[in-house]
């Protein structure tokens, strides 16, 4: 369907979705565990903001993969708050929603299980438990680890987005969020993207950010009758989605 020239055509994205510390919490859930037993034992609380390394770092919170091998832990993780509502309101926008998450097989069961009744607008057959997330294909993927995101290990996305977590703040060169609402603002963008027919691939989505919100900076400050007014530059837009540049 055309409009003015612009192709208004909407394309189904392929949304694909990591499970802990995306939409479960996993990091945090075992911190907490853990600190219960510590005030138990009057010992020296652990801190989420200094678990920097997603691999062992040969300190106390290397007690985590610990509680990953154990049921209880799958079977007990609690939802990260709003996460329902943000899936449900992806499937709502009429995108394929893929749950992509790697699990020991000896949790599988349990991990299917709990995202059968905790997110159940995902169809089953897009629930996929594998440590080979390079072998899958989507528009869109969202990962707290790094190396699902960059390098051979990735997923095969052209819009990797990297939810933010303590063990990727040295991240660099890639489109990050912090929460799901700046997720679903950024597939906002790359759905008008597609609508605007100028291209459906990174760079035209960052364009479109800058361009968007240096529109936005003017209507405040002609609202404002402040002068001089700027132009932001392009760094400084992309400063609110990703993480910094090298």
């Amino acid at each position: 369907m055309m409009n003015g020239g612009i192709n208004m055509c909407m394309r189904k994205l392929k949304i694909g979705l990591d499970c802990d510390d995306v939409l479960y919490k996993c990091n945090s859930y075992v911190i907490q565990l853990e600190n219960l037993k510590r005030t138990t034992e009057q010992r020296e609380m652990l801190d989420f903001d200094s678990l920097t390394s997603y691999e062992a770092a040969d300190n106390e919170l290397d007690i985590r993969f610990e509680y990953f091998k154990s049921r209880e832990f799958y079977e007990s993780q609690p939802v990260i708050e709003g996460a329902q509502a943000f899936v449900s309101e992806l499937v709502g926008m009429g995108h394929d929603v893929f749950i992509l998450t790697s699990i020991d097989s000896m949790y599988g069961d349990i991990r299917r299980q709990r995202i059968s009744e905790d997110f159940p607008d995902v169809k089953s057959e897009n629930v996929f438990i594998s440590s080979r997330k390079d072998i899958f294909s989507v528009d869109i993927m969202l990962d707290d680890a790094v190396h699902n995101l960059q390098g051979e290990r990735a997923v095969n996305t052209p819009f990797p987005i990297l939810m933010k977590r303590p063990w990727n703040e040295d991240c660099r060169g890639i489109m990050s969020v912090l929460n799901y609402n700046e997720f679903i603002e950024l597939v906002r963008y790359i759905e008008f993207s597609n609508y605007v027919g100028i291209g459906f691939n990174y760079n035209n989505v960052c364009n479109l950010i800058y361009v968007n919100e240096a529109n936005k900076f003017y209507e405040q400050y002609e609202e404002e009758e402040a002068e001089p007014c700027r132009l932001i530059s392009f760094e400084e837009m992309m400063k609110k989605y990703c993480t910094e540049m090298v």
